[in-house]
């Protein structure tokens, strides 16, 4: 459902039809939160002796199990956008989200002259990336002494929990400066919240970019957002697997 994975995906389908490679996209039934059921496609994939698999892991530690049985019967795996805790796979392409929740930190920061209260809400906890981005933000957002960070809360990538959420801390924290999502749901249930009291003194920064996200900036309820390249990751992991079922050598991170 998400712009994100469409074009992740359009990119996968462009390396495939250039090395005539058959690429078949599929999710959990649950989303991005769902990891049983992502688990259970791995499983499937395995059985099916697929020859290459692009994951974006729903779980940092949880698919770690699957991912080697999948090495370890011969299938080479290529990990995109999210991290996983083991280092069978072949090639790790990603956003550098630490570094860019802390160019979004600074951003915010000068956005509300360096102090006030501010919202982290996150999208699910347990998954790298999701940690990242808001580590990397919390870290450099702590050296302004002035700015206090309130406790995260989760919207399960769900845009209508976000919306709750945000209407909650309007609130709960009625001298809230800013909020910082950590990807396009919940940047667009901010700033809906927002949008329902005409309120844009609250700006919201946040991760990805998407048809729903733009006129939310072109509007101001979104002050900002970190732009990924979803379609490299896609077109680069079906490209690396080729490669690595080739045996040729593969970069380990990109």
């Amino acid at each position: 459902q998400s712009t994100y994975w469409q074009t992740l995906n359009a990119g996968a389908v462009k390396a495939g039809e250039e090395e005539n490679a058959k690429i078949f996209f599929t999710a959990a039934p649950g989303g991005g939160a769902d990891v049983n059921g992502q688990i259970d496609i791995m499983e499937n994939l395995i059985n099916q002796k697929v020859d290459g698999i692009l994951l974006a892991a729903s779980d940092t530690e949880s698919l770690v199990p699957v991912t080697e049985k999948a090495v370890n019967a011969g299938i080479p795996v290529v990990i995109v956008d999210c991290g996983l805790s083991t280092d069978v796979y072949s090639s790790f392409i990603a956003t550098d989200n630490y570094n860019a929740a802390a160019i979004a930190a600074e951003e915010l920061a000068q956005k509300i002259n360096g102090e006030g209260k501010v919202a982290v809400i996150n999208y699910a906890p347990g998954m790298l990336t999701g940690s990242q981005r808001e580590q990397g933000f919390r870290d450099a957002i702590g050296k302004y002494s002035d700015i206090t960070l309130l406790e995260t809360q989760y919207y399960d990538n769900d845009v209508q929990k976000a919306l709750e959420i945000t209407q909650n801390l309007l609130t709960s924290t009625p001298d809230l400066k800013a909020i910082y999502a950590t990807n396009e749901f919940g940047i667009v249930g901010a700033c809906r919240a927002l949008m329902e009291k005409n309120k844009k003194d609250v700006p919201v920064y946040g991760f990805d970019f998407s048809d729903d996200v733009l006129p939310l900036l072109e509007q101001g309820y979104c002050q900002g957002t970190i732009v990924q390249k979803p379609y490299d990751m896609g077109y680069l992991g079906v490209k690396s697997l080729i490669d690595v079922i080739n045996g040729k050598e593969v970069e380990k991170q990109v």
